[in-house]
Formats: C-alpha cells, sequence, structure tokens
C-alpha cells in the first residue's frame, strides 16, 4: 500500500489533535463535581485514548512499509 507523505502528515496532525483533547477531557473530568459528568468526560476520554491508539498504529504500520 502506497501512502502519502500527505496522508502520513495527516495521520500526525490527527494523533496532535487527540492528545489535546484527551487532555481537555481529563481536565474537564477533573473540575466537575457532579459525578455523571465526570463519568460522561472518563467515557469520551477513554474514546478519545482507544481512537489514538489505533492511529499511532496505523503511523508505525505505514511508517514501517506494514499493510
Amino acid at each position: 500500500m502506497n501512502v502519502s507523505s500527505g496522508e502520513i502528515n495527516l495521520l500526525k496532525k490527527t494523533i496532535k489533535n487527540l492528545q489535546i483533547e484527551i487532555k481537555k477531557y481529563k481536565k474537564y473530568q477533573e473540575e466537575t463535581t457532579d459525578p455523571g459528568i465526570q463519568n460522561a468526560f472518563h467515557q469520551i476520554t477513554t474514546a478519545k485514548i482507544d481512537h489514538l491508539i489505533l492511529m499511532k498504529t496505523i503511523l508505525n504500520r505505514v511508517s514501517k512499509g506494514e499493510k
């Protein structure tokens, strides 16, 4: 599979954006006192972390030339 440098850059940008989002949602979770909202932010953070792991895996495989 051939991946362009533009696609690799997009993956890198997505990773950076996910890292920023994760920090924000963790901060929001810490700042609120409502357990329901804390749980919601925790669930969002968990989903974002899963997405981040996936994007890093894809970038790693693409960088190594794997399919």
